[in-house]
Formats: structure tokens, C-alpha cells, sequence
């Protein structure tokens, strides 16, 4: 797999097949855990213990990594843990913007932010605000320097993929 032109100061869009999203984020979390980069990871696509789990499988360490879990909370009750941030749902784009804006200006170094599965917003949320949010926060991360890197299935009609492509700096097809 090959994920070049990903650093901790570029937005990238990595357009996958749906099979091969946790592998991609995988290999993401592994390039940024060498260079002990912080990141956060939003998990649209797994619950985040089910992450850590196939992260610990695969020897990828991900200390550094600040879990932001849209999944469990609506599967069933959570307890906190420690890098592990909690949305109710995939539908409350406020929290989670706001979770990675915490997250941003809480990390003083090189940092990126990572999401797994953008289609799956489109599930809970009207086109419109998904690609507000998706703006938003691409800009949020280049006025701190942070990488953005999310990815998104590849899809029958690509209208969707082609309306997100103009946001990012880096386009990676795999």
C-alpha cells in the first residue's frame, strides 16, 4: 500500500474500496506512529475498542492516539477511558467538530487528525453539512499545521467523491 505524500502538515483524501478501510487507516497510524506523532482517530467506521484491538494485532502502537468513538455510545452504555472521546452518534457533527478542536489545541506539536469512514456521515447527516463539516475542519487543521487525512469508500456514483476532492491538497487511490 502505498500512502506517499501523507506528512503532518497536508490535508489528504484517500479514496479506497470499503473492504480495504481498515488496512488504509492502519497504514496511516503506522507511517505517523514512527515519527511518534500525536493524532486523533475518529472511529465512523468500528468501535474503538474493535480499532485497538486489530491495531494490537498488526503491532501498531498508538499511545499517541486520541480515539474519537462515533460507534459505541449508540451499541451500548461506555465507560470512560483514558484517549478515548465518546460521540452519542455519526448524526452529532457539533461534538465531534468540537472533540477535534479540543484535540487540536490541546496538542502542541506535530499532530493529525484521521477519519475513517467519511460515507458513513452521509448516513446520519444531509450532503450539505457533511461537506460543511468537512471544510471545516480541513481548515481548522491547516491554520494549526495539522495533518487531515480521511478517508472515504470508493462508490458507484462518484458524484459525492468528486464534490469532497477540490477540499484536499492530496488525492490517494488505492
Amino acid at each position: 500500500m502505498t500512502l506517499s505524500g501523507i506528512t503532518e502538515k497536508i490535508n489528504t483524501l484517500i479514496i479506497t474500496d470499503v473492504e480495504n478501510i481498515q488496512s488504509t487507516s492502519n497504514g496511516v497510524l503506522k507511517q505517523f506512529s514512527k515519527k511518534s506523532v500525536s493524532g486523533a482517530y475518529v472511529c465512523l467506521n468500528r468501535p474503538q475498542h474493535a480499532v485497538k484491538n486489530i491495531l494490537q494485532e498488526e503491532n501498531i502502537d498508538f499511545k499517541n492516539i486520541l480515539f474519537i468513538d462515533c460507534i459505541s455510545t449508540s451499541l451500548t452504555n461506555v465507560a470512560e477511558e483514558e484517549n478515548v472521546t465518546h460521540i452519542s452518534t455519526p448524526a452529532d457533527l457539533t461534538g465531534l467538530s468540537i472533540s477535534i478542536s479540543e484535540f487540536i489545541n490541546d496538542v502542541s506539536h506535530d499532530k493529525f487528525v484521521m477519519i475513517d469512514a467519511l460515507g458513513t456521515l452521509l448516513i446520519y447527516n444531509h450532503e450539505e453539512i457533511v461537506l460543511k463539516f468537512i471544510r471545516c475542519v480541513l481548515e481548522e487543521c491547516s491554520e494549526a499545521g495539522c495533518a487531515a487525512i480521511m478517508i472515504t469508500p470508493k462508490t458507484e456514483d462518484s458524484s459525492w467523491i468528486n464534490k469532497i476532492i477540490p477540499f484536499f491538497d492530496n488525492i490517494v487511490h488505492l
